[in-house]
């Protein structure tokens, strides 16, 4: 009888344990689901900005081959980077 007894809290914290253990692997596969959701909007709306990108850049491309003068594509490209490179600044002093 003592036995019994035994087996039935054995089997009473066994399966106590296994319905923990098993809601904590359920609240972890939800938000293991909610991360892999937002990881896949943010590579949705990456992939959408690189097109954008390769588009502008495409467009940059046939602007480039449409001059015809190679200092003018040049001038072109260097000032896509730094816009500001061929500007002079003029000073309101005279050098003395």
């Amino acid at each position: 009888m003592d036995t019994l007894i035994h087996a039935d809290i054995f089997f009473f914290i066994t399966t106590t344990a296994v319905i923990v253990v098993a809601i904590g692997l359920l609240w972890v596969i939800f938000y293991v689901v909610r991360i892999l959701r937002n990881v896949e909007r943010i590579s949705i709306a990456f992939r959408k900005g690189t097109e954008g990108m390769a588009d502008s850049i495409e467009a940059i491309g046939k602007n480039l081959k449409n001059s015809t003068a190679p200092d003018k594509i040049w001038n072109k490209i260097i000032s896509f980077f730094l816009p500001n490179f061929n500007t002079k600044k003029k000073s309101g002093k005279k050098a003395e």
